[in-house]
């Protein structure tokens, strides 16, 4: 198969020439806050074309696709690096700065692995089988990065189109992996059309682009809402960089509480705080005493409240946990956690996917020299503890409720968990403070659009500072507060206990591709060492 040599006058030329700049243009305008997803369509095609000419040259030409790579996590995810400007110290700023730019600039490098092994196995076999597992590669790295402790899954293909979710939503069945797969599917035929110019090829582009919508008629088919909630969301508005240098802990309770009672809280069935609202590291046992001075203002409001809390776990003896520290004659670890106040079912539910070297050194438990660095984001308290199972918490009326904290709301498999062990509610309690008025928030909360559309959940958000929504299980926002600015707001919630497919069965499509990558791999290689043994 032979590149068809276009002219820089031709349309095409700009798929199979085009700049670095053009072709990470192409992929950052199609993820949040510009709502240009279709450019995912054709935006992977100058990357192919680039990565046929190595294999023509027998050589990985990584540069030509790194470039590119790397120029788009800089224009989606320039914002890791801002929190450099909150910055106490010179020493600070490099740290902090240089943790933002060390994951713009290595997450390119991981994505090159799927076009290398595509590459190894253009190499041994022929071009169209690189071709054609080229996607079950990439879409098995999206899959993994979900699943280690390093992951960072924000330019997951699929997130892109969280900004159209009319047009997505079959990933009740698929998962956020099925628009993965979907755009690619679009563009081999793409690729496949440029090269032979066979009208088959474009009308079947055509046909696939347009095939989802028909996924919205499935919206209306499911049961009946069994319950209605009506929840009150607070949005305090708490700089981050200065939550206890301008107000107390009992100040900026004092400020939700206000809030929280602008409007009678008659109708109120529940009241969700966002991450942290709770500043104070406190025991565990402690979040179950109403006279607490922390809390008797909260229980004051006798309504069932969900909000985010720093907690501190107490240990007697030594735990096996690396995140513990010890204190005189006992151990303590702290958590990013969340509770309901006033549930008779009382638990505390502890973050798990913590923000890689912001929460906790990823795997802690082989690297525990490493147990005392972190990196500070406004007063951070170190290496945070990890829960031993995933489970939901009871509201005051007995419904389980997914309590999701933050960077928790990008991971479907895991959301989806919560609600195969019955959440009939998404809630989400996040600080996007961090990371100021930038693209990062605005990403973070369209994205909870997908978990919605995903498990068919009404999603209830409480950001601190960033953007408060409520989300329909269509992905329809119901609502949405603005950046910077202290809000309160009501919104009518359905309850449900229908899973949806991918609910049972998750991310098959990433496992699939996945077990079909490693076999595709392991058959090459031994196929071409069997022919070079017998110089077939």
């Amino acid at each position: 198969m032979k590149i068809k040599r276009l002219s820089k006058e031709n349309l095409y030329w700009w798929l199979q020439e085009s700049p670095d700049w053009f072709i990470a243009l192409l992929l950052s305008l199609a993820f949040p806050p510009f709502p240009f997803p279709f450019l995912l369509f054709f935006a992977l095609v100058p990357l192919w074309y680039r990565w046929y000419q190595g294999v023509h040259l027998r050589k990985f030409p990584w540069k030509k696709l790194y470039m590119p790579l790397l120029l788009w996590n800089l224009f989606c995810c320039y914002w890791l690096m801002l929190t450099a400007l909150s910055a106490s110290s010179f020493t600070e700023v490099l740290i902090n700065f240089s943790a933002g730019a060390a994951a713009v600039v290595l997450n390119p490098l991981l994505m090159l692995l799927p076009w290398y092994l595509a590459f190894l196995i253009a190499k041994w076999q022929n071009i169209l089988l690189g071709t054609l597992t080229l996607p079950f590669f990439y879409i098995a790295f999206e899959y993994l990065h979900l699943h280690w402790e390093l992951a960072w899954p924000w330019l997951t293909l699929g997130n892109a189109f969280s900004t159209m979710p009319w047009w997505i939503q079959f990933i009740e069945f698929t998962g956020t992996l099925g628009i993965s797969l979907w755009i690619w599917i679009i563009n081999l035929l793409l690729i496949a059309f440029l090269q032979t110019r066979k009208k088959r090829f474009f009308y079947a582009f055509i046909v696939f682009i347009i095939l989802p919508l028909s996924s919205y008629a499935f919206v209306h088919l499911h049961p009946p809402i069994k319950k209605w909630l009506k929840v009150r969301i607070v949005q305090p508005n708490i700089d981050p960089y200065q939550k206890f240098e301008v107000l107390t802990p009992e100040e900026q309770i004092q400020r939700i509480v206000r809030l929280a009672t602008q409007k009678p809280l008659d109708s109120v069935d529940l009241i969700l705080l966002p991450e942290t609202a709770i500043p104070t590291a406190i025991p565990t046992y402690v979040f179950q005493d109403s006279t607490h001075p922390l809390l008797k203002e909260l229980y004051g409001l006798k309504k069932c409240i969900l909000s985010g809390v720093t907690e501190v776990r107490i240990y007697y003896q030594k735990p096996s946990s690396p995140s513990a520290r010890r204190y005189r004659d006992y151990w303590y670890e702290i958590t990013n956690a969340a509770v309901v106040l006033r549930s008779p079912y009382f638990r505390v539910y502890q973050k798990a996917k913590l923000v890689p070297l912001v929460e906790r050194i990823p795997y802690l438990e082989y690297l525990s020299f490493l147990k005392d660095f972190y990196i500070d984001l406004g007063g951070a308290l170190g290496n945070l503890g990890k829960p031993d199972s995933l489970f939901n918490l009871y509201l005051c009326d007995g419904a389980l409720v997914a309590p999701l904290i933050c960077y928790e709301s990008v991971f479907g498999d895991y959301v989806r968990q919560f609600v195969k062990k019955g959440a009939v509610l998404l809630a989400v309690m996040t600080n996007d403070g961090w990371w100021k008025q930038s693209s990062g928030y605005i990403q973070h909360a369209f994205y909870a659009r997908l978990r919605a559309i995903e498990t068919r959940r009404y999603v209830i958000r409480s950001a601190n500072t960033g953007t408060s929504l409520a989300i329909a299980p269509d992905g329809t926002f119901l609502h949405k507060t603005a950046y910077g600015v202290p809000d309160v707001f009501d919104v009518r919630v359905g309850l449900s206990d229908f899973q949806t497919f991918y609910v049972r069965y998750g991310d098959y499509i990433g496992k699939l591709s996945y077990y079909i990558s490693g076999i595709v791999l392991v058959v090459s290689l031994l196929l071409g060492r069997w022919f070079k043994r017998w110089n077939v």
